[in-house]
């Protein structure tokens, strides 16, 4: 007997094989919400270059997730560049960056 096992988001499967009666069956069960997500962050990556982008919903979580770190990465930047040369504005961002840490712990307090 051969198993084959057959990943795809969302879904999990196993191909048996029996090649004594020549006899195949398919076994699937789905995933959760929270798996799919862990399985788009883990497996389209540069490891896996096989699958990556052979898959719609692989190739346009790919570009929201560059879209979103790029320009994350700007709004950051341009960010320090304005307030490091605005010098009316430090008082102001000083007091956004606390407000922020103090929401920050707040979000994680009422995880946990």
């Amino acid at each position: 007997m051969m198993t084959i096992p057959v990943t795809r988001p969302g879904r999990n499967g196993a191909v048996r094989v029996r090649f004594a009666d020549q006899h195949a069956s398919v076994e699937w069960s789905r995933w959760r919400l929270a798996d799919a997500a862990n399985w788009l962050h883990r497996m389209p990556g540069q490891h896996l270059t096989s699958i990556r982008g052979n898959w719609l919903p692989t190739r346009v979580w790919r570009w929201m997730a560059d879209v979103l770190v790029y320009s994350l990465l700007f709004v950051t930047a341009s960010g320090v560049y304005l307030w490091l040369f605005l010098r009316a504005e430090h008082r102001a961002g000083l007091l956004l960056i606390g407000l922020g840490g103090f929401s920050f712990i707040g979000i994680i307090y009422a995880l946990l």
